[in-house]
């Protein structure tokens, strides 16, 4: 009796939040495959599959990056030898993602999921997810965290990395047709060539998932 008690209010739970309009899953994500590899986007690149309620959804490199395709599969980019957080900031160091919800829908976000790597010990060495609503000035972006993340040589299988949105109150409500811009800003190069790469990827493994976007889309 105890257990059927559990089960039933387990499914009116689920029930309710169905009728609130909420559904948990993957927003939007980013993958790589032989036929379209990530490798080769030396432009913006729309996501590979977003979920019925987005309109835009695209990853794309700051002004102060350039394009490198050194990583197999990977969307990468060299950031500038030497360069400081500051610097990073002032001078356009980034990755950014945007996403875009249809009118009539509005967005809660959970966490951003990426897979990161870098090329070598050359590579940046630290970086800061940053992020803004419907403004693209530098000023607008905030602090993703308590502080600054490391990173080292992730050879060729990068490694996964997942960072809480749900404690920030803005992204909590995003009113339908507004965009939030996320920017992944990185730092601390040693060197500046093609070999010192550093982005969203992994060796050669067909559709695996190198960027996605966590959250609720609700019909308003």
């Amino acid at each position: 009796m105890k257990r059927n008690h559990i089960c039933f209010w387990a499914f009116i739970l689920l029930l309710s939040s169905s009728f609130a309009g909420y559904s948990q899953t993957k927003i939007a994500t980013f993958y790589h495959t032989a036929e379209d590899p990530l490798q080769a986007q030396n432009k913006p690149i729309p996501a590979d599959s977003k979920v019925k309620g987005i309109s835009t959804a695209i990853l794309s490199r700051g002004s102060g990056v350039k394009y490198a395709n050194n990583s197999t599969y990977s969307y990468v980019a060299t950031f500038s030898q030497g360069e400081s957080k500051e610097q990073a900031y002032t001078n356009g160091s980034y990755f950014q993602f945007s996403v875009t919800a249809e009118e009539g829908k509005s967005l809660k976000m959970s966490s951003l999921n990426a897979r990161l790597r870098t090329a070598s010990e050359l590579s940046v060495t630290k970086y800061r997810w940053k992020y803004s609503v419907d403004n693209t000035i530098e000023n607008s972006f905030k602090e993703i965290g308590d502080a600054d993340q490391n990173i080292g040589f992730t050879h060729t299988q990068g490694e996964d990395v997942k960072t809480d949105l749900s404690n920030i109150a803005e992204l909590q409500s995003i009113a339908p047709g507004k965009t939030v811009y996320f920017r992944l800003y990185a730092w601390g190069a040693k060197g500046s060539h093609s070999k010192a790469g550093f982005g969203f990827g992994k060796s050669n493994v067909a559709k695996r998932e190198v960027l996605a976007l966590v959250g609720e889309v609700k019909s308003k």
